[in-house]
């Protein structure tokens, strides 16, 4: 598999990831490769499929933060791996927790009307949420990806560092010559310049693989953000 796989729905990047070095053998009798489907926020027959076509099974959808466009495909997906028997576990910082559960709808609608300035698209693709089964923060690792927590676009915006492979998904506090925004609820603007300073901190090296748009590079950015 070449790594990381995109996946562009309405927008947005879902990226699919080998975080865990593994092959996992089915009872069938077939090898499929354990992945982390990070941001899974649309579209999720196109995720199912070309999770198929890498003969590949989601052990873990990791989400960035928890505005809908990252996380709107995850009610689908759930129920669909959990019919195919296969455990997963759904992972967000707590402080975005609010967009999970039985009770998040109000939570989306609030940030659509306020991103949008309507919630037309939250009820048209609106599917009850499943609750996180996972709380991340700082430090925490799953497989070879270490969480960063990235305040400031949502306050529990999160990254996904693998620093042997050197590169990072950033979710919405960076992308290619440009960053997150922070007028969303919750959002802070000096939050999120600190958090963009200590991405600036990393190798020049490292690929970026951002929530929107297209990859780029620490290097790359630290130029622009600080020139």
């Amino acid at each position: 598999m070449e790594i990381p796989q995109k996946i562009a729905v309405r927008s947005a990047n879902c990226w699919i990831y080998p975080a865990f070095g593994r092959v996992f053998s089915q009872k069938k009798g077939t090898s499929r490769t354990p992945c982390a489907v990070i941001d899974p926020g649309s579209d999720a027959e196109l995720i199912i499929e070309r999770l198929e076509e890498l003969n590949a099974y989601p052990r873990v959808f990791l989400l960035t933060h928890g505005h809908f466009d990252h996380v709107g495909a995850t009610p689908e997906l759930a129920v669909y791996y959990t019919e195919q028997e296969v455990g997963i576990e759904i992972a967000v910082h707590r402080d975005d927790a609010a967009y999970l559960g039985a009770d998040s709808f109000e939570a989306h609608r609030r940030c659509w009307v306020r991103a949008a300035g309507n919630a037309d698209y939250i009820a048209e693709f609106w599917r009850p949420m499943p609750d996180p089964t996972q709380f991340i923060d700082e430090g925490d690792r799953i497989g070879s990806l270490r969480v960063l927590h990235l305040p400031g676009h949502s306050p529990g915006s999160v990254a996904f560092y693998d620093e042997a492979a050197r590169l990072i998904f950033t979710g919405d506090c960076l992308f290619r010559r440009s960053f997150g925004r922070a007028d969303l609820p919750g959002g802070d603007r000096t939050r999120l310049w600190e958090s963009l300073q200590r991405l600036c901190t990393l190798d020049d090296a490292v690929a970026v693989y951002p929530g929107h748009g297209e990859t780029t590079s620490i290097g790359a950015e630290r130029r622009r953000l600080l020139s």
